[in-house]
This record gives C-alpha cells, sequence and structure tokens, in this order.
C-alpha cells in the first residue's frame, strides 16, 4: 500500500509485495478462485475484472460478453437512454433484451439499475434476489443490492453487501465511496478511515456515488 501511495505503479508495487513477477501473482490468483470451493449453480457467471480506460470501453466489454447479437443491439439503446437520463427507457430495453437472451448477470444488472434510478425498487430487487441466487459470483450484483438497501436507508445491510462487492472486485472505486457513506450514517469511524485508504491507493478522492 505505502507504495501505491507513493506512486509506483500498481503492477510493481503488487509484484513487489507478493514476492515474483505480477504475471506469477496474477496466475496464483486465478488458481485459487479456481480451487475454491463453491456450490453449483445454474448458468453461473464470474465476472472479469477490467482496467478500462472509460466508461465507454468498459460498457464494449460488457457488451462483448452477450453471446446475441440482437440482445446487444438492444442493450446498446437502453446504455444510451441510461446515459441521456431516461431510466425508465432504459429499462424496457434492457428487459426486451433480458427476455430475448434469458438470464444473464450483465444484463441483470443493467435492467436493476435502471429501475432502482427510475424509482422501481420493488422490480430492482426482484431481479437482484434472483442474481444472488444464480450467480453468487459476480460482484455488480453486490453492488446494486448496497444501492438499494442505501436507498432503503438500510445502512447496514447497504454496507455488507458493498463489503460483499470489494471482497470480489476491490478496484472499483464507486463501491468504496457508496460504503463510504453508509460508514458516514452508521457511525462507523474505522470503516470510514478504511474507505478513504482504499481511495487514496485506488487513486481518487473521497465523494458521493
Amino acid at each position: 500500500f505505502d507504495n501505491l501511495l507513493a506512486g509506483q505503479d500498481y503492477e510493481e508495487a503488487i509484484a513487489k509485495a507478493a514476492g515474483g513477477t505480477f504475471e506469477e501473482f496474477y496466475e496464483k490468483w486465478l488458481q485459487y478462485l479456481r480451487e475454491r470451493r463453491m456450490r453449483v449453480v445454474r448458468k453461473t457467471h464470474v465476472e472479469q475484472v477490467r482496467f478500462a480506460d472509460s466508461p465507454e470501453a468498459a460498457d464494449k466489454a460488457e457488451l462483448d460478453e452477450i453471446g446475441s447479437a440482437k440482445a446487444r443491439d438492444l442493450v446498446r439503446v437502453g446504455d444510451l437512454l441510461r446515459d441521456r437520463g431516461r431510466f425508465a427507457g432504459a429499462a424496457e430495453e434492457y428487459r426486451k433484451a433480458h427476455d430475448l437472451l434469458g438470464p444473464h448477470p450483465i444484463v441483470i444488472n443493467k435492467l436493476a439499475f435502471a429501475y432502482l434510478n427510475s424509482g422501481q425498487l420493488d422490480k430492482a430487487k426482484e431481479h437482484l434476489d434472483f442474481g444472488l441466487v444464480n450467480f453468487p459470483e459476480y460482484a455488480s450484483i453486490y453492488k446494486r443490492l448496497g444501492e438499494f438497501y442505501s436507498l432503503k436507508q438500510d445502512w447496514s445491510n447497504a454496507a455488507d453487501f458493498l463489503r460483499r462487492a470489494i471482497a470480489i472486485n476491490p478496484f472499483d472505486g464507486d463501491v468504496h465511496a457508496m460504503l463510504g457513506a453508509a460508514c458516514e450514517q452508521l457511525n462507523d469511524k474505522d470503516g470510514l478511515a478504511r474507505v478513504k485508504k482504499a481511495l487514496q491507493i485506488l487513486g481518487r478522492s473521497r465523494r458521493e456515488p
């Protein structure tokens, strides 16, 4: 952490801390994930950790994971509506993609986000509960549940789900920021201090999600 705070490249810092090359560390991390004892669930999907240069690049990488060209087109339209703040319209396009493609964690995540931002909390929760059971290693499901409980002002559950998201993907600064907001509401000073340090390591300041 000290090396990262000093501005060292994250790959070099991790390699130094792990006592080898970054490639060796990454392969061992993947092997650890493979060897974890996980229960078998239907159509499970493990989220890929991406280091994208922009939100647009991240969206494109996600789209590439959707096998149906027609579903990709529907999701792309939904993303355009989402980016213009038209969340109800985005939800309708994502729902079409969901109906066409069947359960897929990326589409469930986008659909739940649109529902949350259009005030359709019950619909969001229904899809997120399904995603939690069927895609338990997909970090964004936990992130959206953290958002759901934040909107409900259930800060304890919000913090729990956000921490579970971070355990899977520690590189999402928005999740850390949302956890910081929950820690503030819970008067969890130690938790807030850890959030601030994590955001500093990730190279961004504390901000509201």
